[in-house]
């Protein structure tokens, strides 16, 4: 079992998640995802791999709570201005709960800064913008959307 941090290149705050209450699916999904600016349970994530270089990332400290990424408002290709969509989590883990790394272009790239993009809806990235604790989606890979994925334990 990988743990690791999500941890975003523009603000340095990482990725967490408030998973209490989470014990159903429910449509839309549920719980809180937020950017802090240190690493703790809710800020530690399982990263579970799967067929064809896909991956999921369950929170640590509330099981089977996946970190999921709905972005119906967001066009692929078109940069939404506050970034849009909905991030949050759901028990289990289906199609939205699923994602590919995409490695950042040139010189960042060869660093590890890497985009998550949505495996359902191809072109469609996590964004953070933490000095303002936004987490939502957008339609391209700019700075609010890159991240180090950073192994914890293994």
């Amino acid at each position: 079992m990988t743990r690791v941090a999500i941890r975003s290149v523009q603000s340095g705050r990482y990725l967490g998640i408030d998973g209490r209450g989470i014990n159903s699916v429910v449509k839309g999904g549920q719980g809180t995802v937020f950017a802090q600016t240190q690493i703790g349970e809710w800020e530690t994530w399982i990263l579970h791999i799967h067929p064809g270089n896909i991956v999921a990332f369950e929170s640590a400290e509330f099981h089977n709570v996946y970190l999921r990424l709905l972005a119906e408002d967001v066009s692929q290709g078109n940069l939404v201005a506050p970034g849009g969509g909905k991030v949050n989590g759901q028990w289990g883990c289906s199609t939205r709960e699923k994602y590919h790394i995409r490695k950042a272009e040139g010189d960042k790239g060869k660093r590890g800064i890497v985009g998550i993009e949505s495996q359902s809806e191809p072109g469609k990235f996590l964004r953070v913008k933490g000095d303002e604790n936004i987490v939502n989606v957008q339609g391209v890979m700019r700075s609010y959307e890159e991240f180090e994925v950073l192994i914890i334990s293994s």
